[in-house]
């Protein structure tokens, strides 16, 4: 039964990943990729991302603190500290996630 809760527990917090990474920056493209890209488009895409990113951990730690079994789940929510952190230090170097997520694609598909 408790491998079962995880499964469930794991799919619930991938549906939100999922609308804001593919079906929300799908809609935002042609916003998030223009060719200057300035700080809007870093804040809008990093923002999207973190909020993604930060939403999963939450409901993760929401499905984890319900069982009693388990105890200091708090510690589930420090990424979120991470993540935040991470975001401000991309936004500060200009580093736009939405655009450089194709120079991960070779480590996966090498030439």
């Amino acid at each position: 039964m408790t491998n079962q809760y995880w499964i469930q527990v794991s799919n619930r917090a991938f549906f939100p990943f999922y609308l804001h990474i593919y079906v929300l920056q799908f809609l935002l493209l042609p916003l998030l990729t223009r060719t200057p890209s300035n700080f809007f488009t870093t804040f809008l895409g990093n923002t999207l991302y973190l909020s993604a990113l930060v939403y999963y951990t939450y409901i993760t730690f929401l499905g984890y603190n319900a069982l009693p079994f388990l105890h200091n789940t708090e510690l589930l929510l420090v990424p979120i500290l991470v993540m935040g952190v991470l975001w401000l230090l991309s936004l500060i170097v200009g580093w736009n996630v939405v655009t450089h997520g194709r120079s991960v694609e070779a480590l996966f598909w090498p030439l």
